[in-house]
C-alpha cells in the first residue's frame, strides 16, 4: 500500500501519512516500538505540513507517540505528547467525545505508573480516570465495557495506594470499584471472558491485602479457570495468576502450596515445559555475547518467569526451616 501511494502521490500527502500511521499501529501491536515511533513521527510531520497543528490526524499521531513512549519507559515525555493530543482535541471536538475520553484514560495510565515513584501522582491518575469515566457514562450509559474499564482502572489505583500506605479505606474503595466493574462485565461479555478473570484477580488482591486469604484464594482460582478456558494452558496471564496465588499462600506461610503454584506458573510460562515435580525447572541457556536467553525455549513472559523462579526458590527455602 505504501509503495502504491508513494508512486501516485506527493511524499507530503495525507494518504502517505495515513499509511505511515497504519504501519505504526502494526509495529506497535507487534511490540516493535522503535519502528512504530519512526512511522508515527513520519505521519505526524506530514500531517502538520498538510493540515496544520490543529487537526484530528495530528492529534492522533501525538497520542500514538505518547503510547510508544510510555511503552519505552519515557513516561514524562509520553505525558507531554498525550497532553498535546488532548489540547488539540479539546479545541476541535465537543468536550463529550470518545477521543477525549481516550486521552484522559491514557494520561491516567501514565500517572498510575508514576505513582510508584511519586505517590502524589496517584491522585492525578484518579482525576484523569474519573474524567474519562464521566465522558463514557454520558456517551455509552452505565452498562458498557468502557465504563467497566474506568471503574477497574480506578480500583487498581486505590489498591496500589492501599498497598503503599496500608490504609484499609483504600482497599474498601478499590473493592467497590472492582465490584461495579465486574457487574457490568458479567452483563455485557458473560462470565467466561478474560476481562472478568482480571476482575476476579483484582478482587483477590484486595482480599489478600485485607488478610482474607481464603476468599482471596477462591477468587484467584476463579480467574485461573476462566483464563485457561479462554487462553489455553500456556499463557503469560495464566502464569501471572498462578504467581499471584502462590504469593497468597506465602502470606499464609503455606509454603508447600506456594511452591506448587509457582511450579504451575512455570508450566504456563514456558512452552513445552510440563513438570509437576517442584525440583524441576526449565532449562534456560544464555548467549555469552548478548547475555540474553537463547531461542532454545519459548517464554511467554521473561519478567514473570524470573519472578516465578525467585519466588519458588524462596518458598522452598522457607519450607525447609
Amino acid at each position: 500500500a505504501l509503495k502504491i501511494r508513494s508512486d501516485n502521490f506527493d511524499k507530503d500527502h495525507s494518504s502517505i501519512a495515513a499509511t505511515y500511521t497504519n504501519l505504526g499501529n502494526v509495529y506497535f501491536t507487534l511490540g516493535d516500538y522503535h519502528k512504530a515511533m519512526d512511522y508515527f513521527q513520519s505521519a505526524l510531520g506530514i500531517s502538520i505540513n498538510v493540515f496544520g497543528e490543529e487537526h484530528p490526524a495530528v492529534a492522533t499521531n501525538y497520542n500514538n507517540l505518547g503510547s510508544v513512549l510510555n511503552e519505552l519507559g519515557a513516561h514524562y515525555k509520553a505525558l507531554e505528547y498525550y497532553n498535546r493530543s488532548l489540547r488539540i482535541r479539546l479545541k476541535i471536538f465537543p468536550k463529550i467525545h470518545p477521543h477525549i475520553a481516550s486521552n484522559y484514560n491514557n494520561i491516567g495510565i501514565v500517572y498510575d505508573i508514576l505513582g510508584a515513584f511519586e505517590p502524589g501522582n496517584y491522585k492525578k491518575a484518579l482525576e484523569s480516570y474519573q474524567k474519562a469515566l464521566d465522558i463514557d457514562n454520558v456517551l455509552f450509559g452505565e452498562d458498557h465495557p468502557y465504563v467497566a474499564m474506568g471503574y477497574n482502572n480506578m480500583g487498581i489505583v486505590y489498591e496500589e495506594m492501599a498497598s503503599l500506605s496500608h490504609n484499609k479505606e483504600y482497599y474498601y474503595k478499590a473493592m467497590k470499584l472492582f465490584e461495579q466493574a465486574i457487574d457490568i462485565r458479567l452483563k455485557t461479555i458473560g462470565d467466561e471472558h478474560f476481562f472478568v478473570a482480571s476482575c476476579y484477580t483484582n478482587i483477590g488482591n484486595v482480599l489478600c491485602g485485607l488478610s482474607d486469604y481464603d476468599n482471596a484464594i477462591e477468587f484467584h482460582n476463579k480467574a485461573i479457570l476462566i483464563y485457561k478456558k479462554a487462553l489455553g494452558s500456556q499463557h503469560a496471564l495464566i502464569g501471572a495468576a498462578y504467581n499471584t496465588l502462590a504469593q497468597v499462600y506465602s502470606e499464609q506461610q503455606k509454603y508447600a502450596k506456594c511452591t506448587a503454584n509457582y511450579q504451575q506458573a512455570l508450566n504456563a510460562l514456558v512452552e513445552g515445559f510440563e513438570e509437576k515435580d517442584i525440583y524441576m525447572n526449565p532449562q534456560i541457556y544464555f548467549s555469552r555475547e548478548s547475555h540474553l536467553p537463547s531461542s532454545i525455549i519459548k517464554v511467554k513472559s521473561m519478567t514473570n518467569l524470573l519472578d516465578t523462579l525467585i519466588g519458588k526458590a524462596i518458598a522452598m527455602e522457607q519450607s525447609q526451616k
